[in-house]
């Protein structure tokens, strides 16, 4: 069971940040939680986390504006961010990883397929991170 991994969980839905919270939490991460992405990047200053999940439906701005903002803000550039979309397999899907999501992961989702993907990036090293952006990139350039 992972103990020392930090998660913020950006969410303004009830049912998905509760998934989030108790479905990680039982895996033994540290879960915390932010509404909108100013209180996400107030959080990554106190609670410096490992990795991001952002629930791309949030209110105001938009899911792909957060996402923006979150990987082109100084304090949270270097933290992957896992999404959670509506349709994770189609353009949906390919417009994160080229906000700079690190995964995406379909609605509904299961419990273990985001633990492992959020164990999964948690245990990155930066160099990693940037090799796996760089595949992301490579692939999608092929596909357009």
């Amino acid at each position: 069971m992972e103990t020392n991994l930090r998660v913020l969980a950006v969410a303004h839905n009830d049912t998905t940040l509760r998934l989030c919270l108790l479905g990680l939490g039982v895996e033994g991460m540290d879960v915390r939680h932010a509404l909108d992405f100013e209180h996400a990047v107030q959080s990554v200053a106190v609670e410096r986390p490992d990795v991001i999940v952002l629930d791309t439906t949030i209110p105001g701005a938009g899911g792909l504006a957060t996402l923006r903002e979150l990987t082109a803000h100084p304090a949270t550039a270097r933290i992957p961010v896992v999404t959670l979309a509506e349709r994770a397999g189609t353009g949906e899907g390919v417009s994160h990883w080229i906000a700079g999501a690190s995964a995406t992961i379909a609605k509904p989702f299961s419990l273990d397929e985001l633990s492992q993907t959020v164990r999964r990036f948690g245990h990155m090293s930066a160099g990693q991170l940037a090799g796996h952006r760089g595949d992301l990139l490579s692939r999608i350039r092929e596909l357009v």
